[in-house]
């Protein structure tokens, strides 16, 4: 009997820190927390990419730095707070950690054609299926599905309890997904992630940065809630793909598709926020202060101060206005206490507007100041 054992597995393309750890493990015959134990460290260090840790699995691993940096990338690591680096650019945590964890049964589907006794030591968890706005396997054309819920970190990414019973599902036939052929939006993102390559103007822009506006924008020119995209993956993928099909042409097609609505958004009464919906929210709460994120607001917000008659000191998406722009029939008939009808009488009188225009008092904005 041969006392050599095994070489450790080489990691696979796109493979992360813990899907690699699960697979050495396999190799060795045990699972990953063991081999975690066994290495001085635990599977709670690897998930939390501790560096003692990590270095520990290289060496047990026989991985070269290069190795174990490519790992790392696909994985995510902390980079402050509740942010994490992948890629090569900064992402919100939450954004790449969820308590699903999701994959493409085609991907799977071919690391099982190995000649292995044990599913585990092939099976590889790609770091692309991590972040929520990657939907589709751009290589099979298939939807990214559901593997398994949980909500406690080290037991969602104990790969060793959960992929067994996913061989399993996988041989039987019983784990699909739907075909869906690859948008601009699905391709432009596989690619960035990959390597990096980006032919259009949002080369200077994040991944995140970018595929959050998407998805906020295409929902408002789709007329989608937030319940929907977050519950309905075809919703999800709908405003994903609308809103890049507009931000991928440059600035002023952005620009201009702001502007068409607000100008829809001609009730009375209506205020930005019900105007632009989640887009606005986001934008002026959550991503706030995120400056990956400026170029978006300072668009959103020149929009704003385009179609509402908003006052001086007013801040709109975290900047105070200077001076006001214009007026409104309703804001210049408060300052200068007359009554709108009777204000209205001496602007259709002196051709500011004609006495049958269709607008709200409070969007008749041809007044300057």
């Amino acid at each position: 009997m041969s006392s050599v054992l095994p070489a450790p597995p080489s990691p696979k393309s796109r493979e992360t820190t813990i899907s690699y750890l699960s697979r050495l493990a396999a190799s060795k015959g045990v699972g990953a927390r063991e081999y975690a134990s066994d290495m001085g460290a635990s599977l709670k260090r690897v998930v939390n990419q501790d560096d003692e840790a990590l270095e520990r699995m290289a060496h047990w691993g026989k991985l070269s730095p290069e190795q174990l940096d490519e790992l790392k990338t696909w994985t995510g690591c902390r980079a402050g707070n509740v942010r994490l680096k992948f890629r090569g650019e900064l992402y919100v945590s939450r954004s790449l950690r969820n308590p699903t964890i999701r994959g493409c049964p085609d991907c799977l589907r071919e690391d099982l054609d190995n000649d292995h006794d044990d599913p585990l030591e092939v099976l590889v968890m790609r770091g692309h299926w991590q972040f929520r706005e990657a939907l589709i396997c751009v290589k099979h054309h298939r939807q990214l599905v559901p593997l398994w819920t949980i909500q406690a970190p080290i037991d969602r990414y104990d790969f060793s309890q959960h992929l067994p019973a996913i061989a399993t599902s996988l041989n039987a036939g019983e784990l699909t997904s739907q075909q869906c052929d690859p948008t601009p939006y699905d391709i432009w993102l596989d690619r960035r992630l990959e390597n990096g390559e980006d032919e259009t103007w949002l080369s200077s822009q994040t991944v995140y940065a970018v595929a959050t506006f998407c998805r906020l924008l295409g929902m408002q020119l789709r007329s989608l809630s937030t319940s929907d995209v977050n519950e309905n993956w075809e919703s999800r993928h709908t405003a994903l793909s609308a809103g890049f099909d507009v931000v991928r042409r440059g600035e002023d097609d952005i620009r201009s598709e702001l502007n068409e609505l607000a100008a829809k958004a001609d009730g009375v009464g209506v205020e930005p926020k019900k105007a632009f919906g989640a887009l606005h929210r986001k934008l002026s709460t959550d991503l706030l202060d995120d400056p990956a994120f400026a170029l978006f607001r300072t668009m959103l917000r020149d929009c704003i101060l385009e179609h509402w008659p908003i006052d001086a000191d007013e801040v709109i998406l975290g900047e105070p206005v200077e001076r006001r722009r214009f007026h409104s029939l309703t804001t210049a008939a408060k300052e200068t206490g007359t009554s709108q009808h009777l204000l209205n009488i001496f602007l259709v009188d002196a051709g500011a507007w004609s006495a049958d225009d269709p607008r709200p008092e409070s969007r008749r904005l041809d007044l300057s100041p």
